[in-house]
């Protein structure tokens, strides 16, 4: 485990959910162990942290009956012993090149649940108290085995398996136990009838599936957890009403996903609030805007929503397909509007009211309940839902009623917009089953995008776009496919439409040569490069010198655009950093988009709508802002500096 992921588990493991299992009404307990139903006290829940666990409603629970039959060979009539139909069954994610989750049945983890993108298929794998209840009852793929210990990667012979039914195929899934009773595991098959060993464990007991139970029981069993929840939040939201309601523009933040209904309706009940901003990236399910009209009319809302139209299927022609670490289509399609429309209808101060919860991830987990936006001005954000669980989320929305977008029932558990490169491919594949036309014109960008770059159709097929840099497990899925890593490893160094810049190095000095974008003058590169106050820079007629850190520049605007720098010894941060700052003002006139954040982020009046690239110096209080949070600036410059930095270190 690398150190830079040390901070991360430990914050994981402080705001882990407490999860616990009445046995008596056979429901889960949040945080509690004592059951408002019973007075029970309930067994702890050993899941993968964070247990941020959701119910399996049926578009799942047949989904994992159907794959308990033909990934596990248990017949129809068995089915029940591993996933019944008529009991709460939880999901909780966990970690997985693709999609994956734990199958809790009785508050015990009986299978994992995933898409595996080798086989391009949904599968099920049992585990612990799953394989318990397929060897002791003797339902679907098992094996006894007659030897002392298992040990993972070991291939059992069939010698040594005394008591079997095997699937036919190689590499299904198979429950397997000592002769002893000592040791369970879970075991693929491999040729012949072998099996290999995947995973091992201590036996596990086995308990037939326990009494009915539904969700009505569970929001029973949570009665005292919700009202403390429901109460803390009220109060939150009442507090902010007494120190700021008369200061600032209270509105609501609505995605017409699950969390955002829940602080919706909570603001609504203490605030009586009324107003509400839907931002429309032209991304949204039909089943999404659907729910923000029916919400609206429900609540009697006053929704502002961002309207952007075709914006992002205009611009991805010249930036490509948006990735993980090429997200720039957050900032034109959500940011860019949803700041337009907030400064317009809301002036002055404000307070939004987000659905926003600390187990969503790392990076909300280190927020508070109310803080500061980092890109709206003069704006707080609170989270009356912060500490909440999304479990506690769905058994206060089905206490009270709440009209919930109906595309979390179709097996979509993330709202927003649906071709997001943070999916995955068992998401994508739901997609396209739900609404295949959606999918279809997605996938016609991405062919015509990877047919002009000559990329391979893998490229298209694995969702390799999702990425500039393959991370190391979709390296190795790449390869269980039979695909040259190396050929992925080459593509995308500069995704946007632009020209790659001609790289020399030689000594201590770095000459860049690009293609002069139209309406670029040595006055506007001074202006841009003017808004970084970390930045010395002298203006000299047609050249523009510049000094950082150790580094002295030059550049130069006549046919071409010309960047020379001065005491370049060896790759380093700050040279990156320099190189960004270089090849921005070039940039913007070609790849602006015009989505004004730079105008709408100044708080000094420096930049302006009519002026949109230039630079009011005399207003200018050289914070940067304006320039950093500019797509081109953020995206595009990275990539041509990773194609500068590969051409120097002789890579490319």
């Amino acid at each position: 485990m690398s150190r830079e992921k040390l901070p991360h588990i430990a914050l994981l493991s402080k705001v882990a959910v407490d999860l616990f299992w009445c046995p008596n009404c056979n429901v889960p307990l949040i945080s509690i162990d004592k059951c408002s139903r019973c007075g029970e006290r309930g067994f702890p829940v050993k899941a993968t942290p964070p247990r941020d666990v959701r119910p399996a409603f049926e578009f799942d629970v047949q989904q994992l009956r159907g794959l308990a039959s033909t990934e596990l060979g248990i017949p129809g009539k068995y089915v029940d012993k591993l996933i019944p139909s008529n009991q709460i069954i939880l999901l909780n994610k966990v970690p997985y090149p693709d999609v994956a989750d734990e199958v809790i049945v009785g508050g015990k983890v009986v299978a994992h649940r995933f898409f595996d993108p080798v086989l391009w298929r949904w599968r099920l794998k049992p585990v612990y108290h799953g394989v318990a209840a397929m060897v002791r009852e003797k339902v679907g793929y098992y094996a006894i085995v007659n030897l002392p210990k298992l040990t993972r990667g070991y291939e059992v012979h069939r010698d040594k398996i005394v008591e079997c039914e095997l699937p036919p195929y190689r590499g299904s899934f198979v429950a397997v136990e000592t002769s002893d009773g000592r040791y369970q595991a879970v075991a693929i098959k491999t040729r012949g009838q072998r099996i290999k060993i995947v995973k091992v464990w201590p036996s596990k007991d086995y308990s037939s599936p326990g009494k009915c139970s539904s969700i009505d029981v569970a929001i029973e069993a949570n009665y005292s957890r919700l009202r403390r929840l429901e109460s803390r939040s009220c109060i939150f939201l009442q507090t902010l009403k007494d120190k700021m309601w008369g200061d600032r523009h209270f509105f609501i933040s609505f995605s017409g996903g699950k969390d955002s209904l829940v602080a919706l309706h909570l603001a609504v009940k203490v605030l009586d609030l009324r107003d509400v901003v839907f931002n429309d990236t032209g991304l949204e399910l039909p089943e999404t805007l659907s729910n923000v009209d029916e919400v609206a009319k429900a609540y009697g809302l006053r929704v502002y929503r961002t309207e952007i139209g075709d914006k992002f299927w205009n611009l991805v022609s010249r930036y490509g397909p948006p990735a993980r670490d090429y997200r720039w289509c957050c900032e034109v399609c959500k940011l860019a509007p949803l700041v337009d429309l907030i400064k317009r209808v809301f002036p002055g101060k404000r307070l939004s009211i987000i659905g926003q919860r600390k187990l969503e991830s790392f990076k909300r987990a280190s927020r508070s309940r109310l803080s500061r936006s980092s890109v709206i001005p003069k704006t707080l954000v609170a989270a009356p839902i912060h500490d909440w669980c999304a479990l506690d989320v769905w058994l206060y929305i089905f206490r009270e009623k709440l009209n919930v977008n109906k595309v979390y029932f179709h097996g979509i558990d993330r709202v927003g917009c649906w071709m997001c490169p943070a999916c995955e491919l068992g998401e994508y594949e739901i997609l396209k089953e739900l609404h295949p036309e959606l999918w279809s014109r997605w996938e016609e960008v991405l062919c015509r995008f990877a047919t002009s770059r000559g990329y391979p159709e893998e490229w298209v097929k694995y969702g390799l776009w999702r990425w500039r840099s393959y991370p190391g497990d979709i390296r190795r899925v790449l390869q269980l496919c039979d695909f040259d890593v190396s050929r992925a490893s080459e593509v995308d160094v500069v995704r946007a439409m632009v020209e790659s810049p001609r790289v020399m190095h030689s000594g201590e000095v770095l000459r860049i040569e690009l293609a002069r974008s139209s309406n670029v003058s040595s006055e506007l590169v001074y202006e841009l490069l003017y808004t970084f106050k970390d930045l010395e820079i002298l203006y000299r007629g047609d050249k523009v010198v510049v000094r950082y850190g150790n580094y002295s520049a030059c550049i130069e605007v006549s046919s071409c655009y010309l960047i020379e720098i001065r005491g370049v010894r060896d790759w380093s941060s700050d040279l990156e950093i320099l190189l960004k700052y270089l090849l921005y003002p070039n940039l913007v006139p070609q790849l602006c988009t015009g989505c004004s954040l730079c105008v709408n982020l100044c708080e000094t009046g420096a930049r302006t709508v009519d002026t949109l690239h230039r630079v009011v110096l005399e207003r200018c209080s050289r914070c940067g802002s304006c320039s950093r949070v500019c797509p081109v600036f953020r995206y595009v410059t990275s990539d041509l500096v990773r194609f500068v930095k590969l051409k120097v270190l002789g890579i490319v």
